[in-house]
């Protein structure tokens, strides 16, 4: 069974990484690669510490859950990864303090690949420490490696000629404990959609209109964004027609989903 871990952790090291003065440049990398046509790009390591740092590469998969947390796996795990198309050009690197290093990151899709969706996958990027141990009972002196800090880079290949892009507002559902609405928007496209959900109110006995907050995420296609909105702190007592609104674009630009809302205050 395929083993997954989730965001938190990658959240720390990355935190730790910042104190180790560690920037990595770009953080998403955009290829649109032809199949049997390898393409490649430069990935910039820039120590701005005083110590050197020497760091672990390696490519993984990965998605986002509803609710926008990240979810790691090994190589090939998901359905639309292009990790098995990735090489580099090092594995491990050490980083001279005040200077910066070069990697170079190649995608190859393979000859024969139908283009019919945008793939993804993720270059990890692992601090590693040497340590010393104390000598063992035989006066030898032994050296481990500890795993201090880890970077992510968004990885994403989207060929020309995947243009479509659609979504689909499928649920609403009140979460009265918190009092929000949830917003559920499918991305039922070909690319990556990046867009707003908001609600609007409309007061079924005065006709008064009332917007939500906005919040703005990415959803990979085939996958679905859970939006928890909160209702307005202002919104009057009553009856309410609610339109879930997602914003993804110019051309095709809004998914919507209508339900009826009863709005009480809660009792303090």
């Amino acid at each position: 069974m395929k083993k997954a871990f989730l965001l938190f952790p990658l959240i720390c090291m990355v935190f730790l990484a910042s104190a180790q003065k560690i920037n990595i440049s770009p953080a998403i990398m955009r290829f649109d690669a032809t199949p049997g046509e390898p393409v490649s790009q430069r990935l910039l390591i820039l120590n701005n510490g005083d110590k050197s740092q020497i760091l672990r590469l390696y490519v993984g998969d990965w998605f986002r859950d509803p609710n926008g947390g990240h979810v790691y796996l090994p190589v090939n795990s998901v359905k639309e990864t292009c990790s098995s198309w990735i090489s580099l050009s090092h594995d491990l690197i050490e980083v001279p303090a005040m200077n910066s290093v070069e990697v170079i990151v190649t995608l190859d899709a393979p000859a024969g690949y139908q283009s019919d969706s945008m793939k993804w996958a993720m270059v990890f990027l692992l601090g590693v420490v040497e340590k010393e141990d104390p000598l063992s009972p035989d006066n030898t002196l032994s050296t481990t490696i500890e795993e201090s800090f880890q970077f992510g880079v968004h990885v994403y290949n989207t060929p020309e000629n995947l243009t479509e892009t659609s979504a689909k507002a499928i649920d609403m559902v009140p979460l009265e404990s918190q009092n929000a609405i949830q917003l559920q928007v499918q991305n039922s496209g070909l690319t990556q959609l990046r867009g707003t959900a908001y609600l609007e109110f409309v007061n079924l006995e005065t006709g008064e209109e009332f917007n939500s907050e906005e919040i703005e995420a990415p959803i990979f296609p085939g996958y679905s964004r859970h939006f928890n909105l909160p209702v307005p702190e202002k919104l009057p007592e009553g009856e309410y027609s609610v339109l879930g609104l997602f914003d993804y674009g110019d051309t095709f630009p809004l998914a919507g989903y209508e339900t009826t809302y009863t709005h009480t205050k809660a009792i303090e």
